[in-house]
């Protein structure tokens, strides 16, 4: 469920906006004297170095851009659970130095499905994912390599796992409910594992959860299963009640959920562009200078 950020925090440094915006001036200075040569019958060769030079603008503008608005993230999404695309929405999340406003988008996790091999392995999960903005609701399937887009905004299918309810009481008044997303870190496990979670102040809590899931058509699980690990190991199935310390647990609803890494790059398509412009013009630049010989 943990994900590496891959942007690199060098771009993140002031210093890298300085030495940016000397280079755009460098080359926005030399690009406009060489425009000054530009004729339509002036030779192929320094047209191709007039359009390489407005590409590079292109994508040190478009590096720029990033720099100052990138958001990198990890989104957990229980089943049913709803969250506005907000900083505290997300467990990891990592912005550009100006990056203040966020769209009012809600995300909700509505339905998750499994996808079996003929071996009986999971072959691949999908997850229906509800979107709301302005524009209106639009639930969207997405699974790994079909991530969900809207706009400059990408959300991918990352993670997935079940994670089931831990109902915790005391003295018999309910405290709490929680969803503890398990996650199979590797196919030859049965289980399922809960990293260390605090869910109250004087209760952290990591775990395995084992969903049985014999009945891999139905996506119903038949004997689930749940540990709970606080200093001591606590066996929860349903229906059971189970004392730790001054609680009683119990299992509650099992629900999946689906951990999305989000990227927002509004630099991106331009970096995209300018890269295809300055490709084009140095194209034209090698092309005039071989006409020459």
């Amino acid at each position: 469920m943990a994900m590496v950020l891959n942007q690199s925090q060098l771009f993140r440094h002031p210093v890298f906006l300085f030495l940016g915006l000397v280079f755009l001036i460098n080359l926005l200075a030399c690009t406009l004297f060489q425009s000054r040569k530009l004729r339509w019958s002036a030779p192929l060769a320094i047209w191709g170095s007039v359009i390489f030079h407005w590409g590079l603008i292109f994508v040190t503008c478009g590096a720029l851009l990033s720099f100052a608005y990138k958001v990198e993230g990890y989104l957990v999404l229980g089943e049913g659970q709803e969250k506005a695309l907000t900083p505290t929405a997300f467990s990891v999340l990592e912005t550009g130095r100006w990056q203040r406003q966020w769209p009012g988008w809600n995300l909700q996790l509505l339905e998750q499905k499994r996808h079996w091999r003929a071996d009986g392995t999971l072959a691949y999960t999908s997850s229906l994912v509800m979107v709301k903005t302005e524009r209106g609701e639009e639930a969207v399937w997405i699974e790994k390599g079909q991530p969900l887009i809207i706009g400059d905004w990408r959300f991918f299918h990352y993670a997935t796992g079940y994670a089931p309810g831990l109902v915790v009481k005391k003295d018999g008044e309910l405290v709490g409910a929680f969803l503890l997303p398990a996650e199979k870190t590797d196919e030859n496990e049965q289980g399922y594992r809960i990293k260390l979670l605090e869910i109250l102040p004087d209760l952290k809590l990591s775990g395995i959860f084992y969903p049985d899931e014999k009945n891999k058509n139905s996506e119903k699980l038949i004997n689930p299963m749940l540990i709970v690990k606080a200093g001591e190991e606590v066996e929860l199935r349903p229906g059971q009640v189970r004392n730790l310390g001054p609680y009683q647990l119990e299992l509650g609803e099992i629900r999946a959920w689906v951990g999305l890494e989000t990227v927002y790059d509004p630099g991106a398509k331009i970096v995209f562009a300018g890269s295809w412009l300055a490709t084009a013009g140095l194209g034209l630049w090698f092309t005039g200078k071989n006409r020459r010989r």
